[in-house]
């Protein structure tokens, strides 16, 4: 239960399953404490994350590989860096999976050069980076604006780690260089990837949301192609076209995304956002006035954006 909770994005029910486990006999398994831990990774909330590793320091499990490198992933995924690497320093046994972590960790917090210095100090304590532990330093290369960095490790890969790079590699390094605005490398890029790895979607993906914001339809009608053919499901490829299209004014080509999206049985999940007040998660679903109190929240957002636009103007003004 706990873990069908976690897998369905759902923290507060997977503590709460937790909590009414606590009250029986039954004792918790590593297992179960990795599946907790994954759920207050989800919440992303800095007090529960702290109550989980206490749970897991009380069951006398802290100290197992996995559950140390779930315990830095989950403070990762908090914002409190400083607190993950504090625990895989005191890790008495790593893995690769655990540099892999603590390297994710640093690149989803806005630190890339960290985490690439974690990579020669794995290498010196005798472990060698694996197909994920490179994902994890392109990610944090893509994420901190570190191009040539980037690239330097793309084709380090091979012959200094022995790692043949798949398409979720390139397709890091195709968004990297999408975020820069270097749209015309990254196709070049893509047209110099071996035949036999396809590129995924989400490299084409990265491609048209660059060309959209840009202006290059030309390039970014040719990614949208790609996307409709490898997920015709996926409702991202269908928006990002229409916001290309509207951009440019071809309102009719916005339409017809529109409509070919309907017409295929696409669904489109709404945003949302979570705010937790005190011990409760309060959801925010983007259109949905079913709340009791939706007219009173309407009408403080747009307080909220009418102050932002105001400063926004004094900003420009002065």
């Amino acid at each position: 239960m706990i873990a069908g909770f976690t897998y369905c994005g759902k923290p507060d029910e997977a503590v709460g399953v937790f909590c009414e486990m606590s009250k029986t006999q039954e004792k918790p398994t590593v297992t179960t404490i990795l599946n907790l831990l994954e759920g207050c990774s989800i919440s992303a909330e800095l007090g529960r994350s702290k109550w989980a590793h206490g749970v897991a320091i009380r069951r006398d499990v802290a100290a197992d590989v996995a559950v140390a490198t779930a315990i830095v992933d989950m403070y990762a995924k908090c914002g409190a860096i400083d607190t993950s690497r504090r625990v895989f320093n005191q890790m008495q046994q790593k893995n690769v999976v655990s540099w892999s972590a603590m390297i994710a960790a640093y690149g989803m917090n806005g630190l890339p050069r960290e985490a690439l210095a974690l990579l020669p100090e794995m290498k010196s304590r005798g472990l060698k980076p694996n197909s994920v532990t490179a994902l994890s330093a392109l990610s944090a290369c893509s994420h901190g604006g570190l191009i040539k960095e980037g690239f330097a490790f793309l084709k380090s890969m091979v012959h200094e780690y022995g790692i043949v790079p798949e398409s979720e590699h390139y397709s890091c390094v195709i968004d990297m260089l999408c975020r820069a605005g270097k749209v015309d490398i990254a196709m070049e890029l893509i047209k110099q990837i071996p035949g036999c790895i396809k590129v995924g979607a989400s490299a084409w993906g990265a491609l048209l949301s660059a060309c959209s914001s840009r202006g290059n339809s030309e390039l970014g009608v040719g990614a949208l192609s790609h996307i409709l053919k490898l997920e015709p499901m996926n409702s991202s490829g269908y928006l990002l076209g229409s916001k290309m299209y509207a951009a440019e004014g071809s309102w009719d080509d916005a339409t017809t995304m529109r409509w070919l999206a309907k017409e295929r049985g696409v669904r489109f999940s709404a945003g949302y956002s979570l705010v937790h007040v005190g011990n409760r998660a309060c959801r925010f679903v983007a259109g949905d006035f079913s709340n009791s109190r939706a007219e009173e929240i309407n009408i403080t957002v747009e307080r909220l954006h009418s102050s932002m636009t105001i400063y926004d103007r004094i900003q420009f003004e002065c």
